[in-house]
């Protein structure tokens, strides 16, 4: 399954918070190269992180296979494998229990659309 797919975008690792084992990843958006939205994925009960801090993508998928025909491995049998990609490539994984992503017109410190309970660092991102 797609969480997203489109042009390239500027993705970052932009809140983790070890306690609540919770990764928000995001693309703002930059109207001055014409991307007008934002996109917010966040990993909840995270299991693994293997990313950049900092990346391009232009395809996140929580298929079982990615486009190189490989099968994704797990630390954690209920979690699935979400892969970030650009141009075919894999960039990065996350492990998982679930995941929610939302896009909207905000703006780089606007609150994120998806209510997560950040725990000890929700003061700094709130």
């Amino acid at each position: 399954m797609d969480i997203y797919k489109g042009d390239t975008r500027v993705f970052e690792m932009w809140a983790y918070s070890t306690s609540h084992s919770v990764l928000l990843v995001r693309s703002n958006k930059k109207e001055e190269e014409g991307i007008l939205d934002r996109i917010d994925i966040a990993f909840f009960g995270t299991r693994m992180i293997s990313l950049p801090s900092l990346f391009y993508a232009d395809l996140v998928s929580s298929d079982q296979k990615n486009p190189s025909g490989q099968s994704p491995t797990t630390t954690d049998s209920r979690a699935e494998v979400f892969t970030f990609f650009n141009d075919g490539l894999a960039v990065g994984t996350v492990q998982a229990l679930r995941y929610e992503a939302h896009r909207d017109a905000g703006n780089f410190y606007d609150k994120s659309g998806i209510r997560i309970e950040w725990g000890v660092i929700s003061n700094l991102l709130d």
